[in-house]
C-alpha cells in the first residue's frame, strides 16, 4: 500500500498539485488527514508538501500555492 508523502499513514487520496479544472495532472498520495489540512490552509502541511515536491525536482513557489488556497480565482 502507498504511504502518504507527509506522514506514515496509508495514502487514501490523491491531491492534485494544480487543479484538474486548470489542466493539472500531477497528483501526490496523501492520507485523508493531510489532504484535509492542505485544503484548510494549514501552512505547515503546505510547506511540507512544497518541500517534498522540491526534493523531487518540481518547481514550486510557496507564495503561489498558498495564494491559490486562499484565493482560487487569483
Amino acid at each position: 500500500m502507498t504511504r502518504c508523502v507527509l506522514c506514515p499513514n496509508p495514502a487514501s487520496e490523491a491531491h492534485h498539485f494544480v487543479t484538474r479544472a486548470r489542466g493539472g495532472t500531477l497528483t501526490v498520495p496523501l492520507c485523508c488527514r493531510c489532504h484535509r489540512e492542505i485544503h484548510r490552509g494549514n501552512r505547515t502541511v503546505i510547506y511540507l508538501l512544497t518541500y517534498w515536491l522540491r526534493t523531487r525536482g518540481y518547481d514550486t513557489d510557496i507564495k503561489y500555492i498558498v495564494g491559490k488556497i486562499y484565493d482560487p480565482d487569483a
